[in-house]
């Protein structure tokens, strides 16, 4: 059976309960007293996210990254950084990226400029990374080139974990919160503020609150999520798989990169999955590593 390939422009816009309706509540702030009475424990939230990315076993993204100019460099001044959201993008800086994923815990992910010359190799098979610039100009960290809906596609709360500890956050408990429109949030929190935010109904993250070091500054670091597309045939919405469609990076309120899913083969079968390829790439990848780090 062939992949099964989004239409034109992506999926089908996410109508399912709080997710569809947050974007512009998320802004507003949120109600500091509880929402309501039941209060989950991060075990069962985990599992709810868990059960809802188990719809799936793969598929493979293209992604547009667009950089804007935050003015890292400055964010001290924070009085200047957050007079504008939304600054100029910067063109030469935007970036392409190839994501090819399998829940069993498979991540490859290849990063082109513009024009398609490579510029970032990262690979995932579960026992140990391989991230490799291929550009002597245009440098990339890990945390550049992953996208952080990920780690809700992952299958164990491990991987889980993982992925938001790439985005300096460990939760350790459970916040209940209200929008001023009346939706729940689950806040999985940890300490000084840093949180990722979901959803009460649909598990789905809505915004990722943490920091980012910039040389002796640190920034406050906010991700939003959406709006979602749907990726899938069933008739139940909820059994389809969900994906944003397009993710902001801010600092300091300021955005920075926004992350756009462009197309998307979804449940591709393994002659398509281009499994070989990539895992050739990345042992080829890790031996010229190897040899250059033994020369003299």
């Amino acid at each position: 059976m062939p992949p099964r390939r989004a239409p034109p422009g992506g999926g089908r816009l996410w109508a399912g309960t709080a997710a569809a309706a947050l974007g512009i509540a998320l802004l507003c702030g949120f109600s500091a007293s509880p929402a309501w009475a039941y209060e989950p424990t991060l075990g069962e939230i985990y599992t709810r996210i868990l059960e809802r990315s188990s719809v799936y076993a793969g598929a493979i993204l293209s992604l547009e990254n667009m950089v804007y100019d935050a003015q890292p460099g400055v964010i001290a001044e924070a009085s200047q950084e957050q007079t504008d959201r939304e600054p100029a993008v910067m063109p030469a800086w935007g970036f392409r990226q190839r994501v090819y994923w399998l829940r069993r815990g498979f991540l490859a992910i290849e990063t082109f400029d513009m024009e398609g010359k490579p510029l970032h190799y990262y690979y995932d098979e579960g026992f140990g990374e391989t991230s490799v610039n291929l550009d002597a100009v245009r440098q990339f960290e890990t945390v550049d080139i992953l996208h952080p809906f990920l780690p809700f596609l992952g299958e164990s709360r491990s991987a889980w974990e993982k992925g938001a500890t790439t985005w300096g956050i460990l939760p350790q408990r459970v916040t209940i919160n209200r929008t001023p429109k009346g939706n729940v949030l689950y806040g999985l929190q940890e300490a000084h503020g840093k949180a990722v935010w979901v959803d009460a109904v649909d598990y789905l993250p809505l915004r990722v609150e943490s920091v980012a070091l910039g040389g002796n500054h640190i920034a406050e670091l906010r991700i939003e999520f959406g709006p979602y597309m749907i990726f899938g045939e069933q008739t139940d919405e909820s059994r389809n798989l969900v994906f944003p469609r397009s993710v902001l990076f801010l600092l300091n309120g300021r955005l920075f990169k926004r992350s756009v899913l462009k197309d998307m083969d979804y449940d591709p079968n393994m002659r398509e999955f281009p499994l070989t390829r990539l895992r050739q790439r990345a042992q080829a990848l890790r031996s010229q590593s190897t040899a250059e780090a033994s020369r003299p």
